[in-house]
């Protein structure tokens, strides 16, 4: 048995992508001016084109239908290999990834064609179909570096600061955060898959050896959220992300959701996009630690989840990534010293990242401050020549950085030290949390999709961080080798003043960056008098200067290409020659320390796992 997922072709999204940008520019009359789900439905779903699908596959009795989502997104079904390869024109392969073969693990099998076509009878109602020549990555990374046991040692009674670590107390000291009550009226979630729990009783332990409130993890969403998780699983991705979000965001409605891999679709992102298409009520704020090669995503499943993320943006959601261990990170506070950006080659587990999408365009609200860094003889000193040349178009990555070396966590009801960009997500989550309890307070709407605020008002809130490169990678442990690892090479970008692609636009101060957030007044009208009725003007505003098209995760060129044919089968292929080990930046969402890095250009390339037909 195989199953597959249709994306049901949505309607008005190029319209839908125009509202976003308006809604979320300070600048426009309609900043904050948010819609709700219902209104958002109403004007994308395809309803007929959902029915017709769901006939056209009732109609074969060996078909299963599993899942049909709220607002017919997205359609679920099992059925026998045979039957796909009938109704797809193709051939399914078997794979397995060849690192597990070599670990002479039980390799993971899995079902993929090269290309397949759909049916006519449902060809313009389909955008794409998943789990068909779109390869999974041989695993989810998991941003958080190898642990380390911290010794007992004595944490200040007076301000709960612990030497050499980062503790909340800490992140609030040094990004000046002076209110840290939040409101059970905002919503914050934690996203988390490949087996990463949180242990309700180590958080109770985190919260009471930092003097902190204790609260109880609000909702737990299809979560493994119990005392002795970590015993039987893992849990320090998940600690991590619950004890920090909440440290900081004190007061919040905290939600652990969770996507197992063992569920349909396997896939963690896919079911994030599924999960949040049929949530009515999504998070204020979301915090994902997860992330994997560009050139494991098709175009199709780039624009799948780009599509529910404007949706999210557009509601008043905001989405914070993390960028992985080869991402951009800082160290330097937890001993008293300025910050700098993280490198596996002198004081830190991970390094700093950074760089340039090859595939989506610079959005205008990023224009002025990635002009100005090519200007910057210091930043682009150690780049490749043949890569500066056409870098300056392409969206540059991440957006900020905040600390991400050894935070310390309860794990197993032990104090532990770790590494990871993934620390670094929840707290500018909660950060944002924060500013959303301070709005609403005042009457005034959610932040949402928040990057064209974050470069308005950059130069009152960042704090410019100008020392570190990236060319290393982070450390790392082989299977053939105990002894951590890292490549570095000459090539790579250096920090410098103002945005640069090691650091994006520096750390945060929060105190100036919620009094920023408050003072916005363009805002004053209600949060929900924006509708589709209005969308003549916006569309007229926008057509002049051409839509402006990003991607969440965009894949490496030649991965797969859509097109529709009314006369004859819609077509996708895959080209398993594409695979370029390079990760860039989304479009729709806040980057702290993007997903990944440039490793294809700034520093030997960790390749993904090839793939072999088993």
């Amino acid at each position: 048995m195989h199953t597959v997922v249709f994306a049901v072709a949505q309607l008005n999204i190029d319209n839908l992508k125009n509202v976003l940008e308006d809604v979320s520019d300070p600048s426009s009359a309609n900043y904050g001016k948010h819609w709700t789900k219902k209104v958002i439905a109403d004007y994308t779903s395809n309803i007929e084109g959902r029915d017709i699908i769901l006939q056209y596959l009732s109609s074969n009795e060996d078909i299963n239908i599993e899942k049909d989502t709220q607002y017919g997104n997205f359609i679920v079904a099992t059925a026998p290999i045979f039957v796909w390869e009938d109704m797809f024109m193709t051939t399914f392969h078997t794979y397995a990834f060849n690192d597990t073969i070599k670990t002479h693990e039980v390799p993971e099998l899995f079902f993929r064609a090269k290309e397949y076509s759909i049916p006519v009878e449902i060809a313009m109602h389909v955008s794409t179909v998943f789990n068909t020549v779109q390869f999974p990555f041989p695993n989810t990374i998991r941003h958080v570096s190898d642990r380390t046991k911290i010794a007992p040692k004595a944490l200040s009674s007076t301000n709960n600061l612990l030497y050499g670590f980062v503790t909340p107390a800490l992140i609030k000291k040094y990004y000046k955060v002076s209110n840290d009550i939040g409101s059970m009226k905002v919503t914050q979630a934690v996203y988390e898959t490949d087996g990463e729990g949180a242990s309700p009783s180590d958080l109770l332990n985190f919260q009471s050896r930092f003097n902190l409130p204790n609260q109880p993890i609000s909702q737990a969403i299809n979560a493994p959220v119990y005392d002795d998780v970590c015993y039987y699983s893992d849990c320090g991705e998940g600690n991590l992300d619950v004890q920090y979000i909440m440290g900081i965001a004190q007061n919040t409605y905290t939600i652990f959701n969770y996507w197992s891999s063992r569920s349909q679709p396997s896939d963690w992102m896919l079911g994030w996009i599924i999960s949040v298409a049929e949530n009515p009520n999504p998070a204020n704020v979301y915090s994902i630690s997860y992330g994997g090669d560009e050139s494991y995503y098709s175009q199709s499943y780039v624009d799948s989840f780009n599509i529910e993320a404007i949706k999210l943006g557009v509601m008043g959601t905001t989405i914070i990534v993390a960028s992985g261990d080869d991402g951009v990170a800082t160290n330097g506070p937890q001993k008293g010293k300025p910050e700098v950006a993280c490198q596996s080659g002198s004081n830190a587990l991970i390094t700093s990242g950074g760089g340039f999408s090859n595939l989506s365009e610079k959005p205008s609200w990023q224009s002025d401050a990635v002009s100005k860094y090519f200007q910057s003889v210091d930043g682009t000193a150690a780049a490749p020549v043949q890569f500066t040349m056409f870098a300056s178009l392409w969206r540059g990555y991440p957006d900020v950085s905040l600390l991400g070396h050894n935070y310390g966590i309860v794990m197993d009801s032990y104090l532990y030290a770790v590494d990871g960009t993934s620390a670094s997500a929840p707290v500018m989550a909660a950060f944002v949390s924060l500013v959303n309890a301070q709005r609403l307070k005042l009457g005034k709407p959610l932040m949402g999709f928040i990057n064209p605020f974050i470069y308005q008002y950059a130069s009152s809130f960042t704090i410019d961080i100008t020392s570190g490169d990236n060319r290393c990678s982070a450390m790392s442990t082989s299977w053939w080798s105990w002894y951590p690892t890292h490549n570095c090479c000459k090539e790579g970008f250096n920090a410098t003043t103002g945005w640069d692609p090691v650091t994006g636009l520096g750390s945060i101060n929060f105190d100036k960056f919620s009094s920023t957030a408050l003072d916005i007044v363009q805002d004053k009208s209600s949060s929900s008098s924006s509708s589709p009725s209005s969308l003549g003007i916006v569309a007229i505003v926008f057509i002049v200067f051409g839509v402006i098209i990003g991607v969440f995760l965009i894949m490496a060129a030649g991965v797969t290409i859509y097109y529709y044919k009314f006369v004859k089968k819609s077509t996708e292929t895959a080209d398993l020659s594409g695979y370029i080990s390079t990760v860039i930046s989304p479009l729709y969402s806040m980057e702290v320390n993007l997903f990944g890095n440039d490793d294809g250009t700034l520093h030997s390339p960790v390749k993904p796992s090839p793939l072999v037909e088993a």
